[in-house]
């Protein structure tokens, strides 16, 4: 699936996030004179994919069997390595460098790590986590989802790896996994964008924590109701 402009923007009506700005609660960030640019922005990326001139970007996907943006596209071969470079170059090029989170950015992530679902993850963690990137991958691509990312535990002791913290919960952690969802503990301080998509994700390995604990190793996302401050 690939989604169209105002698809991505009654997604963000029907879910509105908490956004309280110079102290007050903003009502609808798609009409807000702070935020209304940048998510018209992200609106023209997905009407991007649709121009005529721009069908490249939206290639057959055979990992989910329907048509996605190629940023989810997994290279198998240098021709196809190279076609996902150039998209990503005409891509770039749209924004003239000026959005560093936009939705390819997380989608390539999704790939690369679908990728390695089974030779990284399943060889390192386990069976459930290795099923968790695949799921996560085919739910993204299957409904054209804008992930961000949660990043950076708070400052506690850069002498060792979030790992070896004697709290285990000061970074992002699941405490306990049910039928519905995970309870989560912990906090990661920076959300880029928490205003203006519905999804976010926590992955440890993304932040090259190879040898955190399998408690705290655990992708996920979670639909987008935290509070976001800006002033």
């Amino acid at each position: 699936m690939i989604r169209k402009g105002i698809d991505y923007i009654k997604s963000i009506k029907a879910h509105q996030p908490h956004v309280y700005y110079d102290g007050q609660l903003v009502e609808d960030v798609t009409e807000h004179p702070a935020f209304k640019i940048p998510v018209n922005t992200v609106a023209k990326y997905y009407d991007f994919h649709w121009e005529e001139a721009n069908k490249d970007l939206r290639v057959y996907n055979k990992d989910v069997g329907e048509e996605t943006s190629i940023t989810y596209k997994v290279p198998r071969s240098k021709q196809e390595l190279a076609q996902l470079r150039d998209g990503l170059v005409k891509i770039y090029d749209f924004y003239r460098g000026y959005f560093g989170r936009s939705p390819d950015y997380l989608n390539v992530w999704t790939a690369v790590f679908y990728a390695h679902a089974e030779d990284f993850f399943g060889k390192n963690f386990g069976s459930e986590y290795m099923e968790n990137v695949i799921n996560i991958y085919k739910e993204a691509t299957k409904n054209d989802l804008y992930y961000t990312h949660a990043i950076v535990p708070p400052m506690y002791d850069r002498s060792k790896p979030p790992a070896e913290w004697d709290d285990p919960y000061i970074a992002i952690g699941v405490v306990e996994k049910r039928p519905d969802g995970v309870i989560l503990r912990g906090q990661h301080r920076y959300l880029h964008l928490a205003h203006m998509l519905r999804e976010y994700g926590t992955y440890q390995t993304h932040l090259g924590q190879l040898q955190v604990t399998r408690s705290t190793l655990y992708s996920y996302h979670c639909p987008q109701t935290q509070r976001t401050y800006i002033s």
